[in-house]
Formats: structure tokens, sequence, C-alpha cells
């Protein structure tokens, strides 16, 4: 009896062996089919990570002409700042040293002739 029940039980342990067996070679097309799957998603995101490696690297050389760009703008606009305040420092100079020098009005002289111009100014009287 104790070999009866011994050959009983491995036929079971056999049975379900076969019965699983039977199930994982059913579900073996689905993993290759999930594999070939994943195998395509892995292409797409590797050529993705291409094509936004090549644009990151096209921006990063769009930002770096930018910023060369800007500083050169900058330094051209400090050049004109400095420039416009020597400029107006110049004219502040000279209308103070004009204030401070009396000056000899021509239209004020006596007998001046009116049709005469000042070259100075660039006026005529």
């Amino acid at each position: 009896m104790e070999i009866t029940e011994a050959t009983a039980t491995v036929t079971q342990q056999i049975d379900q062996w076969m019965h699983e067996g039977a199930e994982l070679i059913r579900a073996i097309p689905s993993v290759f089919e999930e594999r070939d799957g994943l195998r395509r998603r892995l292409r797409s995101a590797e050529e993705d990570a291409r094509r936004l490696e090549a644009e990151m690297t096209r921006l990063q050389a769009e930002v770096d002409r930018l910023q060369r760009g800007r500083a050169e703008a900058v330094e051209a606009l400090e050049t004109y700042v400095a420039e416009i305040g020597r400029l107006t420092d110049n004219l502040r100079l000279k209308a103070k040293s004009s204030a401070s020098r009396p000056r000899a009005c021509k239209a004020g002289r006596l007998g001046a002739d009116p049709g005469e111009s000042d070259s100075r100014l660039g006026v005529e009287r």
C-alpha cells in the first residue's frame, strides 16, 4: 500500500507539473510579444534620447551665441554711455567756462551793421 500511495503522490505531482508546464508553454508567446514590444519601446526611447540630445546641443549653441551677442551689446552700450558722459562733461565744462568769462555782444555795440553775421553762432543779423 505504501508503494501505491507513493506512486499516486508521484503521479499527482507529475500531473500537476504537466498542467503547469502546459500553462507556461501557452504563456511563452505572450512573453515573447511583450519582450518584442519592450525592445521596440527601448529603440524608440533611444532614438528620442538621441534626437533630444541633438536638440539640446543645438539649443546650447544658440544660448551661447545669444549670450555672446548680449555681451557684445552690453559692451557697446557701456561704450556709448561712457562717450555720452564724456561729451556731457565736456559741454558742462565749456558752459561753465563760457559763463564765467565776460562776453562782448556784437548786437549791443553801437554802430554795428545789422546785416553783419555772427560766424560763431552761424546767425545773420
